[in-house]
C-alpha cells in the first residue's frame, strides 16, 4: 500500500472517531441544555433534533462496527490476488501442477487459478454489497446530523426569528 494511500485511509478513520464524537458530544450538550417553557413548535424542533442526533450517533457506532469487517474482506481479497500472481510466476517457470496444502493433494496450476478466480469473483459480490451497506450508513449519518442540527437550531432561535419577523409560533 502506497505511504498516500495509508495516510488517506488514517484520515478517514480519524474523520470518522471525531464525527461520530461530535454527534454524542452535541446531543448531549443539547440534553443538558434544553428548556421546554417553550412554544409547542420549539419542543417539537428540539426533540426532532435529539432524535436526528441519536439516529445519527447509532448509525454512525453501527457504520463503524462494520468497518473491520469490510477490512477483512479486502485482506482476503488481497490473499487471493497475491495467490493468482503467484500461480501466473509459476506458469511462466513452466510449473504445471502445485501441492494444495489443504488436501494433501496436487492440482493442475490452471485448476488451481480458476479455484483462487471463483473465490475472487464471489469475494467481490460480497464486498460490493458490503461497500453499498457502509454507503448507506454514512450517507443515513449524515443526513441524520444535518436534519438533528437543524431541528435544534430552529428550536433555539425560533424565538429570535419570531421577534425579528413579527411571526407568531403555534
Amino acid at each position: 500500500m502506497s505511504s498516500e494511500h495509508s495516510i488517506a485511509q488514517q484520515t478517514q478513520e480519524k474523520f470518522h472517531f471525531y464525527f461520530l464524537a461530535l454527534i454524542f458530544t452535541l446531543l448531549s450538550a443539547a440534553i443538558q441544555t434544553a428548556n421546554f417553557q417553550r412554544s409547542t413548535t420549539e419542543q417539537a424542533l428540539e426533540l426532532a433534533g435529539w432524535l436526528g442526533l441519536l439516529l445519527a450517533g447509532l448509525i454512525g457506532l453501527w457504520k463503524l462496527e462494520w468497518d473491520s469487517v469490510i477490512r477483512i474482506q479486502l485482506a482476503r481479497r488481497d490473499e487471493v490476488i497475491g495467490a493468482i500472481t503467484d500461480l501466473k510466476k509459476q506458469i511462466l517457470q513452466g510449473v504445471t501442477e502445485v501441492l494444495v496444502i489443504s488436501t494433501g493433494q496436487m492440482q493442475s496450476v490452471n485448476d488451481r487459478m480458476k479455484d483462487h478466480e471463483d473465490v475472487m469473483s464471489i469475494q467481490s459480490v460480497e464486498l460490493e454489497k458490503l461497500r453499498k451497506r457502509d454507503m448507506f450508513k454514512y450517507t443515513a449519518t449524515k443526513y441524520s446530523f444535518l436534519i438533528g442540527m437543524v431541528s435544534l437550531m430552529g428550536s433555539r432561535a425560533a424565538a429570535a426569528i419570531v421577534d425579528m419577523f413579527g411571526y407568531k409560533l403555534l
